[in-house]
């Protein structure tokens, strides 16, 4: 066993062989391809001039790119604003869904291996590089989405940076995919 082990860690995978095993962690390509909505519920926090907190729905539909978020944010104690957006085609409603970005990873004629665990690709004549390993991170526009804490094949905490600098951070407490 420790040899097989051995031996794989020194195989070279094709970047559509890494992008398939990072979708056999959502259930496999399959899955991934039956989803057709996602919702989620949950906390999160934005920095800059000041530190938002706020609970959001999201509810992702994933054959055609739509995004509806309706998010309260928390201004005081007490104190609330509550609104609710439409997003189409957006870089939120690709970036957002990991299983989204597997695939137009996996579809992309122009899909390639940056290094042994990052692969690069173009969406919407933009340059995506998904970083598979150890935690799925997604780079696009300057902006980093890592996924984290993973359960029943999708992602409980994901956060965003520029820079370096988290700039966004949310927490799921009910993930339903339909």
């Amino acid at each position: 066993m420790i040899f097989v082990c051995l031996a794989l860690a020194f195989v070279q995978l094709s970047p559509r062989d890494r992008v398939h095993a990072a979708l056999d962690s959502l259930g496999g390509e399959a899955r991934a391809r039956s989803i057709d909505s996602v919702r989620i519920e949950g906390a999160g926090y934005a920095t800059g001039d000041n530190l938002t907190t706020f609970a959001f729905a999201e509810t992702r539909d994933d054959r055609h790119p739509r995004l509806v978020q309706d998010v309260t944010v928390i201004v005081a104690p007490g104190v609330s604003h509550h609104s609710v957006r439409t997003l189409t085609d957006s870089p939120d409603w690709f970036t957002e869904a990991p299983e989204n970005v597997l695939l137009a990873a996996l579809d992309a004629p122009d899909l390639t291996s940056q290094d042994q665990t990052t692969v690069r690709f173009t969406w919407h004549g933009k340059t995506v590089r998904v970083q598979l390993a150890p935690n799925l991170a997604v780079e696009l526009d300057g902006a980093t989405t890592v996924y984290s804490h993973w359960r029943d094949h999708y992602p409980r905490q994901w956060t965003v940076s520029r820079g370096g600098t988290v700039v966004e951070s949310f927490t799921a407490d009910r993930v339903s995919i339909w």
